[in-house]
C-alpha cells in the first residue's frame, strides 16, 4: 500500500483507539454506536486487504532474479559454442555479432539484456 494509504489507515486506527477510549460518552447515542460498529468493520477489512496485499508478492524478487540468472547463464553456454564455431570457421561477423561477456548479461539493463539474447537467438537460428 502506498503511504497515503498507510498514513489513512493508521488515521482511522487512531480514530478507532480514541473512540474505544472514550465509550462511556457516546454509548448513549444509538446513531453513534451503529456508525462505529460499521466503522470498526470497516476498518478490520481495511487490515486485511493491506494483509493480502503485502503477502501478495513476498519472495517474487528472489524467483525473478533466479531466473534471470538461469536464463543467463543458458544464453552465456550457447554464446560461448556459437563464439568457438566462429573462431574455428573464421567468421568473423558471427564472432563480432556475440562479443559480450557474461556480466552483460547478468547486469546489464533489461532492454540491453533481451537485446543481446536475441542476438545470441538469431545467431543460434
Amino acid at each position: 500500500m502506498e503511504n497515503k494509504g498507510n498514513n489513512k489507515l493508521k488515521m482511522y486506527k487512531t480514530v478507532q483507539s480514541v473512540c474505544a477510549s472514550n465509550q462511556a460518552v457516546w454509548n448513549a447515542v444509538p446513531a453513534f454506536v451503529t456508525a462505529y460498529d460499521r466503522f470498526t468493520i470497516k476498518v478490520a477489512e481495511l487490515d486485511q486487504l493491506v494483509f493480502a496485499q503485502g503477502t501478495g508478492t513476498i519472495g517474487v524478487k528472489k524467483v525473478k532474479d533466479k531466473e534471470h540468472e538461469e536464463t543467463a547463464n543458458r544464453a552465456h553456454k550457447v554464446a560461448s559454442a556459437l563464439r568457438a564455431l566462429a573462431t574455428d570457421t573464421s567468421n568473423t561477423a558471427l564472432l563480432a555479432q556475440l562479443h559480450f561477456s557474461h556480466s552483460d548479461l547478468l547486469h546489464g539493463s533489461n532492454a540491453s539484456v533481451i537485446q543481446l539474447m536475441t542476438r545470441v537467438k538469431d545467431a543460434a537460428i
